[in-house]
């Protein structure tokens, strides 16, 4: 009706099951605020990844706990300093990288990139086939791991966010301080060195 005020409706505060729909970004904005129940959506929702990411570059898994929480501690105490001109995932990772980095230097462990998996028994009666393929899977992949691991600093750590946590180059980028042309020649010198380290290996 014409000349009636039409009342503003007052924003819904974010509930936790709504908060589980939205972006990282959009939580981290809110993050900002101080809203911790869309921290712990985020700490959810990359716990995982962030700990196997921590895992592989101090090349020590019994420390990336420690690490990933340090991590975790570290998105919230700097909280204010978070700006979305780039994904939160990119963020993320700056963090984790500089952490896992730094974890990894002050005990020397960087030689060890990878760790494998302990190979399961396999209860299934008559499975030898299938445990001859796994153990031959098993050592490929061992050889592969410490391949990696002898390749120099920065070509590892461009080969552990390329392939094993499938970041962009443009992240890759912002974690790295190096631009997306330089990553590639990292990436593309490593892999020739792989392929030519494993080679020889086969001979």
């Amino acid at each position: 009706m014409m000349g009636q005020l039409v009342p503003i409706r007052e924003p819904r505060k974010a509930s936790a099951d709504r908060l589980e729909d939205r972006t990282d970004e959009e939580l981290m904005a809110l993050v900002r605020l101080g809203t911790r129940a869309a921290f712990r959506v985020l700490v959810v929702r990359h716990a995982e990844k962030v700990a196997g990411f921590c895992a592989r570059v101090t090349g020590v898994r019994a420390a990336a706990p420690e690490v990933a929480q340090e991590v975790w501690l570290a998105i919230w105490d700097t909280r204010d300093r978070w700006e979305p001109r780039s994904t939160f995932r990119s963020y993320l990772y700056t963090v984790a990288f500089t952490r896992a980095r730094n974890h990894a230097r002050s005990r020397r462990r960087m030689a060890a990139v990878f760790s494998s998996e302990p190979l399961e028994a396999d209860a299934a009666a008559g499975s030898g086939k299938l445990e001859i393929d796994r153990l031959l899977e098993r050592e490929r992949r061992e050889r592969v791991f410490k391949a990696v691991g002898e390749l120099p600093e920065s070509m590892r750590e461009a080969v552990i966010l390329r392939f094993v946590d499938d970041l962009s180059y443009e992240e890759m980028e912002a974690i790295l301080a190096a631009n997306a042309s330089t990553l590639r020649s990292r990436v593309h010198h490593a892999l020739a060195r792989l392929k030519e380290r494993l080679g020889k290996e086969r001979r």
